[in-house]
């Protein structure tokens, strides 16, 4: 079974299925399951994706426009799309399927949840699936969900990948202060273990670890409830390599945001992550062990530079 995952491949040749979530504030999530058909979902105010990291975790109706150039790009990705939408009143046209190629899931329904509606649909998926999730506000390739989820794969489906990369300060003062930021729209020559992932960027087999929606507090800090439940069951966090440009932002203007929400005002975000520290080295080596191990039982260090992975930084986690 080869490791690409684009739309249309898998129809075609493989038993391969990935599904997407998108919530409509927008956040896309994609799973990939040994079935024929590919999903996708996301959460928003007024749209279909909704912000992890950088973003609101919904969509605003005023965010329509961003929203439509995420579907429109990752749609061909994928063969089912779920969309949770945060404070539509209608649901936007492009949205409207009669296939089942988009799932809408409505905050009228179901509440307001803001970036915790990109693991709305988690439950609903199989453990043999690839759960991709998105923004609203960044601009997607068109190789998005085949890149990272043949990083996955090549991981042994014992990693979570992602774009956008953070290492936590150690020791934390604040949860937004003095920390190392991967930004996902520059180069990295390298993949790069990391603390924790932008959930707007993110890729994981689902079998991988054990994750439910309910393992998602507060809102507004998807990011960190994820990175809270990796580094529990001691699955690693992979920055992925790739060219500057890759991936960029959508032009937001004044538009809302979490990063400019929460960025001076982190109490709780830094009260939850000492909780479940320390973020140091340590962590990240006892995460990264197992995988360590495994990729250089498998390849020579010059196959391992082919795909982005340095061998020495492998050998320093044993």
């Amino acid at each position: 079974m080869l490791p690409l995952l684009a739309c249309h491949f898998f129809r075609r040749t493989s038993m391969l299925r990935v599904q997407a979530i998108c919530f409509i504030g927008l956040i896309l999530i994609g799973s990939l399951s040994m079935m024929r058909s590919v999903a996708r979902t996301s959460t928003s105010h007024a749209h279909a994706l909704e912000l992890s990291n950088c973003r609101r975790p919904s969509s605003v109706p005023e965010r329509e426009a961003e929203l439509r150039r995420v579907v429109a790009a990752l749609l061909p990705q994928v063969d089912v799309l779920h969309v949770y939408l945060n404070g539509y009143e209608d649901v936007p046209d492009f949205l409207v399927d009669d296939s089942t190629a988009i799932d809408v899931a409505r905050s009228q329904d179901w509440g307001n949840v803001r970036d915790n509606g990109k693991f709305f649909f988690l439950d609903r998926n199989p453990p043999d699936a690839y759960y991709v999730t998105v923004d609203d506000d960044l601009v997607y390739p068109a190789d998005y969900v085949e890149t990272l989820v043949a990083k996955i794969k090549m991981c042994g489906r014992r990693a979570i990948v992602g774009v956008h990369g953070v290492r936590l300060a150690n020791p934390m003062t604040r949860f937004y202060a003095n920390r190392t930021v991967l930004l996902y729209s520059r180069a990295l020559p390298a993949d790069e273990s990391v603390h924790l992932l932008g959930t707007g960027t993110v890729a994981f087999y689902k079998d991988t670890l054990d994750l439910r929606y309910a393992d998602f507090g507060k809102p507004g800090m998807a990011d960190l409830w994820l990175a809270v439940a990796a580094k529990r069951q001691g699955i690693h966090m992979r920055c992925v390599a790739r060219t500057r440009g890759w991936m960029a932002a959508q032009p937001l203007g004044d538009k809302p945001n979490l990063y400019l929400e929460f960025s001076e005002h982190d109490d709780f975000q830094t009260h939850t992550a000492k909780r479940h520290g320390p973020w140091d080295a340590v962590a990240l080596s006892r995460a990264n062990r197992e995988l360590a191990t495994d990729l250089l039982a498998r390849f020579e260090p010059a196959a391992l530079a082919a795909r982005g992975i340095i061998a020495t930084e492998l050998a320093s986690f044993l």
